[in-house]
């Protein structure tokens, strides 16, 4: 899990905890500016369904909004 200041600081937190499935952790107390998402580590095989690439960031599930645009062309995609 990434934690994303207002001036661009990235914290990473791993997610080592596994409860029924879901990754969990303990984060520092956050204050209501930061930003959060994720960073995948694992397996690079389209092909099979891996798409983990820990240079590209994923949008936190249990956001409730972000920041910025989308641009839907090939790079978001793979």
């Amino acid at each position: 899990m990434c934690l994303i200041a207002k001036d661009g600081t990235e914290e990473r937190i791993n997610l080592d905890e596994v409860d029924g499935y879901v990754c969990t952790a303990i984060c520092p107390p956050s204050r209501p500016a930061n930003a959060t998402a994720f960073r995948v580590h694992g397996p690079w095989d389209p092909a099979a369904g891996h798409r983990c690439d820990p240079s590209k960031l994923l949008l936190d599930p249990y956001g409730k909004s972000f920041h910025g645009e989308f641009d839907f062309t090939q790079p978001c995609f793979l």
